[in-house]
């Protein structure tokens, strides 16, 4: 009896629940440390293989800077209250979008709390990217309800208006 193909199936369930090397699960990052959150974020985000999907209720030019790693396609969920966006957003947008950054922004009325979604892997962000390190920052991998949560944010997108 060949006891490597009974243990493979759980190898693989097993390498399935701890997740892609290399990508955190958590990141703790202290208030007043912007340059190391930003440094973080980035280092998460240029790990994603798939589109992309962040979801964060305000959102600034610091936003774009975290992406600014990233090879993959952007899809950016934002509120629709009139402090939502940053002044100067739009501009940014553009000149981002102009160095080839491929990234989609939508308006939403309900959004609270923020996620950031990619490689099939989702995650609870503690604070908006555009201030990440001027408050503690913080994410944590959304396992248990992983398939629920991507099921809510892709309803939210599928429902938000395109901005500008």
């Amino acid at each position: 009896m060949d006891r490597c193909k009974y243990a493979t199936p759980k190898i693989d369930k097993l390498i399935a629940a701890l997740g892609e090397p290399g990508i955190a699960r958590e990141i703790v990052v202290a208030e007043e440390k912007p340059f190391t959150a930003k440094a973080e974020v980035r280092k998460f985000l240029e790990r994603a293989e798939t589109p992309t999907l962040v979801v964060d209720a305000y959102i600034g030019v610091g936003t774009l800077d975290c992406f600014r790693t990233m090879k993959v396609p952007i899809r950016l969920l934002t509120g629709s209250q009139n402090n939502s966006i940053e002044a100067g957003f739009e501009n940014a947008l553009k000149a981002f979008q102009a160095e080839g950054f491929k990234i989609e922004v939508r308006r939403h009325a309900k959004l609270h709390d923020r996620h950031i979604a990619f490689n099939e892997r989702c995650w609870l962000v503690g604070s908006s990217l555009k201030d990440a390190g001027k408050k503690a920052f913080h994410t944590m991998e959304i396992v248990d309800a992983k398939v629920e949560v991507l099921a809510a944010l892709e309803a939210k997108w599928n429902g938000a208006s395109p901005y500008p």
